[in-house]
This record gives structure tokens, sequence and C-alpha cells, in this order.
């Protein structure tokens, strides 16, 4: 079974964010290979230890987790649910990463490029398996990092085309502004997943 794994949001300023990124690849994935994204999990809305000034100030610290996880050469990604991406996240600020989108429901996402779809928790929405959390992967992350040089695997990456669940576009390098690790990816997949 492929593995990746998703840390949940905590702290409300950049430093202690950082430094909880720092914390969590020392200690779970150093000198480990995961198949799949480590992923920042939002869900602040109700949540009493979460207190954030304003959607700005969130997205600025989920930002800071996802760079610096990503300084440790970790392919990473943001998980929440469709609701809150979109109301306590600036989502354009996400443009440069991929999205896990949660939404219990038989129609898809309507947010843009996401990746990973939680369909049902297992009782509601598109069920395909009862019980447990359904999750739709439109992206063939096992294959992307067993060739690449990201989350333990020491590869170069080489140009490959991974198919992709999905319709796909060509990506245009000249007008994207993703940061660059993102770029490799896309351009050794020479892909990126259209919206529905």
């Amino acid at each position: 079974i492929p593995v990746g794994a998703y840390h949940y949001l905590h702290g409300t300023d950049e430093a202690t964010i950082r430094a909880a990124a720092d914390w969590v690849y020392e200690n779970c994935y150093k000198n480990k290979q995961f198949e799949l994204p480590v992923w920042l999990d939002v869900e602040v809305q109700g949540n009493p230890e979460y207190t954030p000034a304003n959607k700005e100030q969130t997205t600025r610290v989920s930002i800071a987790f996802l760079n610096q996880m990503a300084s440790h050469n970790m392919y990473v990604g943001i998980y929440s649910s469709e609701g809150e991406y979109n109301s306590v996240l600036v989502p354009s600020e996400f443009a440069s990463f991929d999205k896990w989108i949660a939404k219990w429901s038989t129609t898809p996402p309507t947010t843009t490029d996401f990746t990973i779809w939680q369909c049902s928790d297992g009782t509601s929405g598109q069920v395909y398996i009862a019980g447990v959390d359904n999750d739709l992967m439109y992206v063939d992350y096992p294959t992307f990092m067993k060739n690449s040089n990201y989350n333990g695997y020491n590869n170069q990456p080489t140009p490959s085309v991974i198919t992709p669940y999905v319709s796909v576009i060509k990506f245009n390098k000249a007008t994207d502004n993703r940061k660059k690790a993102y770029k490799r990816k896309r351009l050794i997949n020479n892909i990126l997943i259209e919206r529905f």
C-alpha cells in the first residue's frame, strides 16, 4: 500500500509552524521513503485549539509549513474540505501546491486543479467502500515519487509521462508561476489535471 502522511495544522505564527515542520521531518520522515505527498491538514473551523486572526494569517502559516517541509525535499500539498479551503484560506495563494479536497458528494469539488478528491466518509457521498474514507487519486504519485528526488527517493527526474486518471491539458511553462519543484513535476509529466 502506498504510504503518505498528513500533519494537522496547529500554531498561529510562522516561526512555530516552521519549527513544527522541522521536528516532524526529523522525527517522522527523515531517512524514510513515502510514495504519496506529505499533506498539511487544514481543519480549523470549530477547533478551539486554533484561533487564527483571519484567513490571510491561516494562509501564511499554512504556506510556511509547506515551504519548510519542501525545503527537506518532501513533496507537499494541502488537505481541506472544500468549504474550509474556500472560507479559511486564500485559495489563489496555493496555486503551486497539490490539493486534496474533501467533499462528501457524488459531484466533484469545484476547486480547480485538485489531485485527490475525498468523496466520502464511508457513509455519505460517493461511497465505494463502507466504513472508511473514500478518496479518488487523479495523479500516479507512487510512480512519480519513485522516479524523483522527493520523499526519500534519490533518483534524478527522468522525462516520462504519467498516465493520469482524468483528461489533461498541456503545461505552459511560459505563463505558469508555480514554485520550481512543482514546475519540475509538471514538466516531467507534461500534464496538469483539468478542471471537472
